[in-house]
């Protein structure tokens, strides 16, 4: 039997190469000797990252044109989120109002909740299935989405969702080491800002649906986005849920050891038991005691905005 180092299978995870191109990740591939999508999998799971399609955006990341994916446009990436590029998406549907209707996975990004539910009822494998411009799972859309469309809701389309059996801890790899579940999505903000990445508009209802249908309080990623805001209410209901100041989580099987680790609350500056919270707040955790330095390397480290 080949050792550890002879297996081209062995599943060692490893850091993304700072400007690695798609096409040296293809070659990579190719050299395995396998069948094309078994080859681009074991690849993209090297890195950390859920399927080769993921991988490819995260490497591509282009700069959304006029021109872009509907959903591209539509839904916070922590690459390049603007205010323009939602507004170029709501022009492109009202130019073209079938979108809304393309799949579940447009569907749920506009909030078509009526239409989400038609096509769960076709085929209910589609609760979690993985698809669009992120290839991701429809609850995803809905938690990232940012259109605000008059009369949809994408609130509703996620409490359709979770009801029908959508896993309220889905996620996907922002770099293969960040993990952004829904629940970070519905929190929303990050290093480029609350006009670049704001909440959702309805970020406070969304959270509680997640959270009360078993999403883990310990997200890491949504307390790093979150705390550049001077608003504490991210980290008291996740406390109110749970939040654990020192969990101890096992890595999930396509990412490394350091992003098992959730975000340790110490790192926002507090000692729980050692300071007593601010007048009127919740939160063990003083609202000037946010660190100024990144950390590299684990969930607290939130991806740069380039």
């Amino acid at each position: 039997m080949n050792g550890p180092s002879e297996n081209p299978l062995t599943p060692t995870i490893h850091f993304l190469p700072a400007r690695i191109t798609l096409n040296a990740l293809q070659r990579d591939a190719t050299a395995l000797g396998l069948p094309s999508d078994l080859a681009r999998q074991h690849i993209a799971h090297r890195y950390g990252f859920l399927t080769w399609r993921q991988l490819a955006v995260h490497v591509d990341h282009p700069v959304p044109r006029e021109d872009a994916d509907f959903l591209h446009l539509a839904c916070l990436n922590y690459h390049h989120d603007r205010p323009v590029f939602r507004q170029q998406a709501r022009e492109m549907l009202v130019r073209n109002p079938s979108l809304a209707v393309r799949d579940i996975w447009h569907a749920a990004c506009v909030g078509a909740a009526d239409e989400v539910a038609g096509m769960l009822d076709a085929d209910p494998s589609l609760i979690d299935a993985r698809d669009g411009w992120f290839d991701w799972e429809p609850l995803l859309y809905a938690a990232y989405s940012r259109l605000d469309l008059p009369g949809r809701s994408t609130l509703v389309t996620a409490r359709l969702l979770v009801e029908c059996g959508a896993n309220p801890d889905v996620y996907y790899m922002w770099g293969g080491d960040c993990r952004f579940t829904a629940l970070t999505g519905a929190f929303g903000e990050g290093e480029q800002g609350p006009v670049n990445q704001p909440s959702h508009p309805e970020w406070e209802e969304f959270a509680r649906l997640l959270l009360d249908a078993g999403a883990d309080p310990n997200d890491g990623q949504a307390l790093y986005n979150r705390m550049f805001s001077r608003d504490d209410r991210c980290l008291e209901m996740l406390f109110e849920y749970g939040l654990n100041p020192m969990p101890r989580r096992a890595p999930l099987p396509t990412q490394p050891k350091s992003v098992g680790r959730e975000l340790n609350p110490r790192a926002l500056g507090g000692t729980p038991g050692g300071r007593q919270p601010r007048r009127g707040s919740t939160s063990p955790f003083p609202r000037r005691s946010l660190p100024q330095r990144r950390t590299r390397g684990g969930p607290g480290r939130k991806p740069s905005s380039r």
